[in-house]
C-alpha cells in the first residue's frame, strides 16, 4: 500500500493515473486528453476536435462488514471548424457535449450469508452548438440540450441454502430533459420531467 502513478503517451491520446491508500481504504484519480485538434489541419481550414475526461474513485471500510465507496467522472468533447488563411483565427460551427456521473454506495456483509447494497447516483448530459448555420432555415442557429438523471438503487442477496439464493431490490429514477433552440437568437424552450419507479 503506497502511492503509485503511471502515464502513457500515444499518437492521439495521453493519460495519467495516480492511486494510493488512506486511513481505511484507497483512492484513484486519472485524466486523459486527445490532441486531434493539432493533427487535423488543412491548407485553409482546420477541423478541430478533442476530448478529455477526468475520473476518480475511493472506498473506505467502516467496519469488517461495512464499506462505503464513491466515484466521479467528467468528460467533454468539442468540435469546430476554423479558417487558417486569415490573420486572426475565425472558428465557426463550434459544437460540444459533456457527461458528468457521480455516485456513492454502501455495502454491508450479512454474516457471510449475503450482502445488502444501497446506491445513489447522479448523471448529466449536455450538448451545445453556437454560431452554427441552418441552410434549411436560412438563419444562424444555437442549440442547448441536456438531461439529468437521479437514481436510487437497493439490492439484497441472501444465500438461503447451498442450492437456493434469494434476491430482492428496488429502483427509483427521476429524469429531467431540457431543449433550447435559437434561430437568430430567438429561443424556444421545452422542459420534460419523468419519474419512474420500479420494484423487483
Amino acid at each position: 500500500r503506497q502511492l503509485t502513478g503511471a502515464a502513457s503517451l500515444g499518437l492521439v491520446t495521453s493519460s495519467a493515473i495516480v492511486e494510493g491508500p488512506h486511513g481505511h481504504g484507497a483512492w484513484f484519480v486519472g485524466a486523459r486528453r486527445t490532441y486531434l485538434d493539432y493533427l487535423l489541419r488543412g491548407p485553409n481550414i482546420q477541423v478541430g476536435y478533442y476530448f478529455y475526461d477526468l475520473y476518480g474513485k475511493t472506498y473506505a471500510d467502516l467496519s469488517a462488514a461495512d464499506r462505503v465507496s464513491a466515484l466521479i467522472f467528467f468528460g467533454r468533447d468539442r468540435a469546430w471548424r476554423e479558417r487558417t488563411d486569415v490573420p486572426e483565427s475565425d472558428p465557426f460551427d463550434p459544437f460540444q457535449w459533456s457527461n458528468l456521473v457521480a455516485g456513492i454506495a454502501w455495502r454491508r456483509l450479512l454474516g457471510g450469508r449475503g450482502t445488502f447494497e444501497q446506491r445513489v447516483s447522479f448523471s448529466r448530459f449536455a450538448q451545445t452548438l453556437t454560431d452554427g448555420q441552418s441552410a434549411r432555415q436560412h438563419a444562424d442557429v444555437e442549440t442547448d440540450h441536456g438531461a439529468d438523471l437521479v437514481s436510487l438503487r437497493g439490492e439484497l442477496r441472501l444465500e438461503a441454502s447451498a442450492r437456493h439464493t434469494v434476491e430482492a431490490g428496488y429502483a427509483v429514477d427521476w429524469m429531467r430533459e431540457r431543449h433550447r433552440t435559437a434561430y437568430d437568437w430567438e429561443f424556444v424552450d421545452t422542459v420534460h420531467a419523468v419519474e419512474r419507479r420500479a420494484a423487483s
